[in-house]
Formats: C-alpha cells, structure tokens, sequence
C-alpha cells in the first residue's frame, strides 16, 4: 500500500471531516482513499472496484502538478491539507487519472458524484485510489 494503514485511517479521517464541513442543503461531499488490490493491473484492479456498474473506466497517466491543481481546488491552501497529502505522496512513485464516463445514451448506474477528481497513486508497497467528488 502507498500508506501503511494506520495512516490510511488518519488520512480519510481528515478527508471525510474536510467533506462534512463542505457539506450543504444541496451540496454532499465526498472525499475517500481506497486501498486498491497490488495484485495484477490497475485495470485488472478496477474492474473489480466497478463490478456492477455500468462505467466506462479508462486511466492515463498524469502529473503531480495535475494532482495538486485538483487539490487546490477541493481544499484550498490549508496547513493541514499540505501535511496530511504530503504523508500520502511522500512514498508514490507514479500517478495517474481515472475517468467514468456512462456508456453513450445512457447515466451512470450506479450514479457516482456531479463533479470529480479521481486519482491512482502507486507505490512499490501497493496502489490507492483518491477520490474527491460532489454531488447535488
């Protein structure tokens, strides 16, 4: 795993409590880290991570600076925010986007969020999947 698990605990502690304090009326937050099977492809990893769906997956490859525009955006620049990504990206060695999309003519069953951000981090320890979303 890019983490060891206590520290995948600590890190979607901060993260879910970052979700509910944006969390409105209208507006859900959603932000997890995912441990993804080391077993296998990435491909291999998220086929049974949308088992059931009807997504449509594809991954590039991205760079760290597309990683921190996309938290820039959900968090802002917070003290808290830089520590507790920096654990997690102190020990990945490669990063890459995934992108859902429904196949043509059709929503996404089951719905995932409105807005997103989805990146794989991996680490010669393993694979995790950081997802930012929202929904209305």
């Amino acid at each position: 795993m890019v983490v060891d698990l206590a520290e995948l605990k600590r890190i979607n502690a901060w993260l879910q409590a970052a979700a509910a304090a944006r969390t409105q009326a209208d507006e859900g937050y959603v932000f997890e880290l995912f441990a993804l099977p080391a077993e296998g492809t990435v491909e291999d990893a998220l086929a049974r991570y949308t088992a059931g769906t009807n997504w449509q997956v594809s991954v590039s490859d991205a760079t760290w600076s597309e990683v921190e525009a996309a938290l820039g955006l959900w968090f802002g620049e917070t003290a808290e925010a830089s520590e507790v990504l920096s654990a997690l990206f102190a020990s990945a060695t490669k990063v890459r986007r995934l992108e859902i999309s429904a196949p043509p003519g059709e929503w996404l069953k089951p719905w995932y969020e409105a807005s997103w951000d989805d990146f794989i981090l991996a680490s010669p320890k393993g694979r995790v999947l950081l997802h930012l979303g929202v929904s209305d």
